[in-house]
This record gives C-alpha cells, structure tokens and sequence, in this order.
C-alpha cells in the first residue's frame, strides 16, 4: 500500500471518530441554545445545515483547488473558516432555564 493511501485513510479515521464525538454533542447542547418550542424546528435546522456542509464542503474545496493548482488556498480556507467558527462560537450565550 502506498504512503498516500495510508494518509487517507489515516484522515478518514480522524475525520470519521471527529463526526462520531460531535454529532451527539451538539444534539446535548442544542436545548440549552434554543427555547422548548422552538426546538424541533432548530433540531431539523442544525440536521438540514449539517447535510448541506457534508456537501457543499467538499465541492468547494476540490473547485478551489481546482482552480488554485495546490492545496494551499484550500487550507487557507479551512484555516480561515476554523478561526471565524471558533469567534462565533463565543458569542452562543445559553437560554435560561424555563419557568
């Protein structure tokens, strides 16, 4: 097997136990972000959106590459996109609690 194969793979595992660990967080998370009668609505919203990101994600990282020549915009990309989430993840302050 060549060294490639195996880094692919090496980063589906990754990627595949990421998924694995974030799925069920963000559904525990979910009802402290959102009022109760708004919650199956946000549920099939946070379903929907992460549908659209399993494929729109990649799409636009092989064009970008595509259209660059390398990977390098792609991490630029990725690096950029890690940095703006983890800023708008500090600004999710929890509902209160229900009276």
């Amino acid at each position: 097997m060549e060294a490639d194969a195996l880094w692919l793979y090496g980063a589906c595992f990754v990627s595949s136990v990421g998924m694995a660990l974030n799925r069920p967080s963000r559904t525990a998370i979910l009802p402290s972000l959102v009022p109760t009668r708004s919650l199956s609505n946000a549920v099939a919203w946070s379903a929907g959106l992460l549908q659209v990101a399993s494929f729109t994600g990649p799409s636009v990282a092989g064009t970008l590459i595509a259209w660059s020549g390398g990977a390098t915009a792609g991490y630029c990309a990725i690096a950029t996109s890690a940095v703006l989430g983890f800023a708008l993840s500090l600004r999710i302050r929890p509902c209160p609690p229900p009276a």
